[in-house]
């Protein structure tokens, strides 16, 4: 009890980016395209998010950011990752039925809808990632308009032990780097 006291707890501070995509309706918009799930439309989400993640700026931020924690930068929450999940085969095997799935949007082909509705709601994860819309069902998704990718950098300031200029300090130094970030 009394060391842990001595020890003071940790602070962190907290990065949130909201990536929102919506179709567009107008008339310039793809005609061919029935929503924002569109296996086109996903695959150019995957790669600009990915591109995003590939920055200097990006992996040095996330860098800062806890072991626990730093699938929530590395990755995000991204419905890309979940349909286009990475499926792997079992070490040294010869099976072409995949034994595993990274869900890290890497994979080549995509999961049927109906699996990835599954796994996010059983995570209470849809409401994250398709914010305005309703999507009760796997066909909703199909449809759906809007769709969006979080990620956040948790990253460690001080400890309460610290003196309070000097948590002010550290917090002011985190924020501006992390405003920095935002502007590469």
């Amino acid at each position: 009890g009394a060391r842990r006291l001595q020890e003071g707890s940790e602070k962190y501070i907290f990065y949130d980016l909201s990536l929102t995509y919506e179709l567009r309706t107008d008339e310039d918009s793809l005609p061919s395209v029935a929503g924002i799930t569109d296996a086109g439309v996903l695959s150019a989400i995957a790669a600009f998010e990915r591109s995003l993640r590939e920055l200097e700026a990006w992996k040095r931020f996330c860098g800062m950011t806890s072991e626990q924690d730093r699938q929530l930068c590395t990755l995000g929450l991204s419905f890309v990752n979940y349909v286009l999940a990475e499926q792997k085969a079992a070490y040294n095997s010869t099976d072409i039925v995949p034994s595993s799935l990274n869900f890290d949007g890497g994979g080549l082909d995509m999961l049927p809808f109906e699996s990835a509705h599954r796994f996010l709601s059983e995570h209470s994860l849809m409401d994250a990632l398709f914010p305005s819309t309703s999507v009760p069902d796997p066909a909703s998704i199909k449809t759906a308009g809007l769709m969006r990718s979080v990620f956040r950098f948790r990253v460690l300031c001080c400890s309460s032990n610290d003196a309070p200029e000097v948590q002010q300090q550290r917090q002011d130094a985190l924020r501006q780097g992390g405003g920095n970030f935002a502007h590469g």
